[in-house]
């Protein structure tokens, strides 16, 4: 383990890869498993992570400043949270949600309409995932991570496709450290993945 908790530590996150859908892969095969990552990206961050069991530095090194609270961010739990024992840190981070698919007839929903999508015309000039949710649907960005997925998953299909929370709202910098607590200036962008895993049969 490193100096601080990272989401690997209980969550494999690294084992995932974003699916890259202009690669020719029989995306039905059911060795697959389907995960959404949703994220926020939050701009102009103050923040300090989560100390492993290891790090165990227990002098002063950190002093608290009012101008750690960025608009609309509640400065009593940032004070309660704040550790003079611990780093600060000024960066952006992400606050994530990653849920998992728990259907196997996804994988060929998902395989047929995507193979639908490869067809058309506006697959040669736009050819991201994030196109191919734009050609699916209207607005699939704009409401809850978890309502974002179930309108994605429903502009695939009327069956029902059922998912699994397994990572809810937590807050992490780029490496995937667990932040203690943060606080930002403005969300700059909100993106949605599908990750994806093989496994043995």
């Amino acid at each position: 383990m490193g100096k601080y908790k990272n989401l690997n530590d209980s969550f494999k996150l690294s084992e995932l890869k974003e699916v890259d859908i202009t690669k020719n892969i029989d995306y039905s095969k059911n060795n697959i498993e389907y995960y959404f990552l949703f994220e926020h990206i939050r701009e102009y961050g103050t923040y300090q992570l989560v100390k492993s069991d290891e790090h165990t530095n227990s002098d002063i090194i950190s002093e608290w400043s009012d101008d750690f609270i960025k608009d609309g961010n509640d400065d009593s739990e940032l004070k309660k949270n704040f550790d003079e024992t611990n780093e600060i840190y000024h960066d952006d981070f992400r606050t994530i949600c990653i849920f998992k698919i728990r259907s196997e007839k996804f994988n060929i929903i998902f395989n047929n309409k995507l193979n639908e999508y490869k067809k058309d015309e506006y697959y040669d000039e736009y050819s991201g995932f994030r196109d191919f949710c734009d050609w699916l649907t209207d607005d699939c960005f704009n409401i809850c991570p978890e309502g974002s997925v179930t309108h994605f998953i429903n502009s695939l299909t009327e069956d029902e496709i059922k998912i699994e929370t397994l990572v809810d709202e937590e807050e992490v910098d780029f490496k995937n450290n667990i932040l203690e607590w943060g606080s930002w200036m403005g969300t700059n962008e909100t993106n949605i993945k599908l990750l994806s895993r093989e496994i043995e049969n």
